[in-house]
């Protein structure tokens, strides 16, 4: 849908945020993204989720590298 919308005529309209869902995004996605959509906001989670960084099972203090569970 995101590549849909960089092709379309609303690139380069005012948006506020992209939200990639589902698995990673291709690496050239992003950035084609960001030209033709320079004022949104992207790679911020949904606010509908909860998102925790986890090392062996438990949650770690922020700075500290996990794995993403959301």
């Amino acid at each position: 849908m995101v590549s849909d919308l960089i092709d379309s005529s609303l690139s380069g309209y005012g948006v506020d945020g992209l939200l990639f869902g589902g698995s990673p995004a291709p690496d050239i996605l992003v950035p084609r993204a960001r030209e033709a959509f320079p004022t949104a906001i992207m790679g911020r989670a949904s606010p509908v989720n909860e998102i925790k960084v986890m090392q062996g099972g438990e949650a770690v203090p922020p700075g500290v590298a996990g794995e993403v569970w959301l």
